[in-house]
């Protein structure tokens, strides 16, 4: 059972055919453990199998040691494109933002890129056996563009909105902050490049 929480981070990642998973982490609570919840598929080889699939069934993952993310509530945790290797399924989340400190303040514009990974069928995974391992790796932004010029960085922010678009660019819109209020900006991440841009979006 998920402790009772506020302010944490959800999103579906998938980790092989059939295989989605609702993923709840992180919040207003001292637990960074990652909970996945398995979506009941219909897509399976056997009657068994589809007996098993259509059970909603939580799993507690812990991230691993030395691949912990910070603490924060109200971030956004947006969903990547799953990557294939020889032997597992990765799925993938990148959280943006959030508060770092009780009280609604002291928010963040870090970037943490969360990894699920999941071996596939018969395959052995890294630890040593067939089990789902979960990891957090933080991303450092490149601020020095072309000529020196300097690259914009996002607006430290929490409770925001936060969209994967053409499977590459994260736009952020809103938030607030502690300092400013509500934000009223967007501004948009090449998840490729790692590099933070600026695009007026017209308003009707």
């Amino acid at each position: 059972v998920i402790p009772a929480r506020e302010g944490h981070l959800s999103c579906v990642v998938e980790l092989g055919p059939g295989e989605k998973r609702i993923v709840v982490t992180g919040g207003f609570i001292d637990d960074d453990r990652i909970y996945t919840l398995r979506i009941p598929s219909r897509h399976s080889q056997d009657q068994r199998q589809r007996q098993q699939r259509s059970i909603w069934t939580w799993k507690t993952i812990p991230p691993e040691a030395g691949h912990r993310a910070t603490f924060v509530y109200g971030a956004s945790l947006t969903t990547l494109p799953t990557v294939e290797t020889d032997d597992a399924y990765v799925g993938r989340a990148l959280r943006f933002g959030g508060f770092r400190s009780g009280g609604y303040c002291n928010e963040t514009n870090e970037l943490w890129l969360l990894s699920i990974k999941h071996p596939k069928e018969g395959c052995v995974g890294p630890n040593g056996y067939s089990e789902t391992i979960a990891y957090w790796e933080k991303i450092e932004i490149e601020r020095s563009g072309i000529c020196g010029n300097t690259l914009p960085m996002a607006t430290p922010r929490a409770y925001h909105t936060a969209t994967l678009v053409r499977e590459k660019y994260l736009v952020v819109i809103g938030g607030t902050s502690s300092r400013d209020g509500s934000i009223m900006d967007e501004i948009v991440l090449d998840t490729h490049d790692w590099i933070w841009m600026h695009f007026p979006i017209g308003r009707s």
